[in-house]
């Protein structure tokens, strides 16, 4: 009896302990069941739109239907997955290549300030090379562009311009001294200048660059005169960049988040500037993904670029088209080391079978093997009130698409420099 009593109580406590394991199991695989369900369920929702409205391009990166919807726009704001990949900026030379037939005139790049004046003489011919940190920059895209600008007559060329911060403050200095230096061999006075110029601490001064600015705009008259007008708006501006710079530069100092929005403050008011400097045409801007959200979801919370040129610009409001640029496969370097993505693997935690950019993947596949890139506008109304998964280059968010940007672009595939 004493036997049948202790295997009785094994068996029990053998059941009890199964339940404990497998009852957990058993409610996990019923919610995993679930979000598979529901998944699938958005797959079917997603899919037929997707398929509808995507531009497919083969053996190229922009096809001329893609061209032609983009042409719709008087802005298009192209923020890239990540920088310094190879694949991202080519797109961004091919769509401006592509719309440059269709009225764009000016490409703006995040690249600071100072090198403004460099980067626009080397793109319409009127220098015949660039620094070896310009070049670093955007050699690629200013050699595209530039070989472009010499087949077209002058009112068609694609003039490029910088619209960033100078982070580096000595940069200032180091162009004023260039300009200063071209106003002597001329016989022109740079009086007026002198606080800034000479060594490289000069410009980095809040107190000498303030002192510089405003003598400029009291002799305004005198300096237009002896300079002329385009070298007199050069250097203000210039002057008025590197003030705000060191603004931002303080900010950051004190708080990561104002100095954050102070940058991109200066950003939209440089943009605004060139938008509104541009007689006829079309504007496109490359930038880093985050800066053309219309609201926070990437990056630091913060008000951004996008959301300005979308519903505030004076300039752009309803005529600007946010593209994000990614890939469905590939790599970016980090720290020196290259970090290989796949949308198709998932992000490690299993792979959503309703994760948008994997559809369009899909659908471009289906479309052609030899796809090299697809276009979803995303116009219909679903992507207004309907959360997806999108995976941001290995990084996957949840939200309403439209809320953040205005259609993707994918690459088949962006291979890292050395493989």
């Amino acid at each position: 009896m004493r036997m049948a009593a202790r295997r009785h109580r094994r068996r029990r406590g053998l059941r009890i302990g199964l339940c404990w394991i497998l009852g957990p199991l058993a409610v996990l695989l019923l919610l995993r069941g679930a979000d598979i369900a529901v998944a699938l369920g958005s797959r079917r929702a997603q899919q037929p739109i997707v398929a509808r409205d995507a531009l497919v391009a083969v053996d190229t990166l922009v096809s001329p239907a893609m061209a032609r919807y983009l042409a719709a726009y008087d802005v298009i704001a192209i923020g890239e997955g990540r920088h310094q990949v190879l694949a991202y900026e080519q797109a961004v030379i091919d769509i401006t290549l592509a719309l440059q037939p269709m009225g764009a005139r000016q490409l703006l790049l995040e690249m600071p300030h100072a090198y403004d004046r460099e980067t626009q003489a080397y793109v319409l011919g009127e220098t015949p090379a660039i620094s070896p940190i310009l070049r670093q920059y955007a050699g690629r895209r200013l050699d595209a562009i530039r070989a472009a600008n010499q087949r077209l007559p002058a009112t068609e060329r694609v003039s490029v311009r910088a619209i960033d911060m100078n982070g580096e403050l000595s940069l200032y200095t180091s162009r004023l001294n260039e300009l200063a230096a071209e106003l002597v061999g001329e016989g022109a006075s740079i009086g007026v200048l002198a606080p800034v110029l000479g060594r490289q601490t000069a410009g980095a001064s809040v107190t000498n660059v303030e002192e510089v600015y405003r003598a400029l705009e009291v002799h305004e008259a005198e300096l237009v005169a002896a300079w002329g007008r385009a070298i007199y708006e050069q250097i203000l501006e210039m002057t008025w960049v590197q003030a705000r710079s060191i603004q931002v530069i303080g900010a950051y100092a004190m708080d990561e988040r104002v100095g954050r929005l102070a940058r991109e403050e200066l950003i939209m008011d440089l943009v605004e500037r060139r938008l509104g400097e541009i007689d006829s045409g079309k504007t496109l801007l490359h930038l880093g993904g985050n800066h053309i959200q219309r609201q926070h979801l990437m990056g630091a919370q913060n008000r951004w670029l996008g959301g300005y040129l979308a519903e505030e610009s004076p300039a752009a409001a309803g005529r600007a088209f946010l593209l994000y640029v990614t890939a469905a496969e590939g790599c970016y370097e980090e720290d020196g080391r290259p970090v290989r993505f796949d949308i198709a693997r998932g992000d490690g935690r299993g792979r959503n079978p309703a994760e948008l950019l994997g559809t369009l993947s899909a659908v471009a596949r289906t479309a052609s093997p030899a796809w090299q890139s697809a276009l979803l506008p995303l116009d219909d109304p679903y992507w207004s009130v309907a959360r997806a998964e999108v995976d941001y280059g290995g990084i996957r968010y949840t939200h309403v698409p439209k809320e953040q940007f205005d259609g993707y672009l994918l690459l088949r595939r962006a291979p890292c420099p050395r493989g």
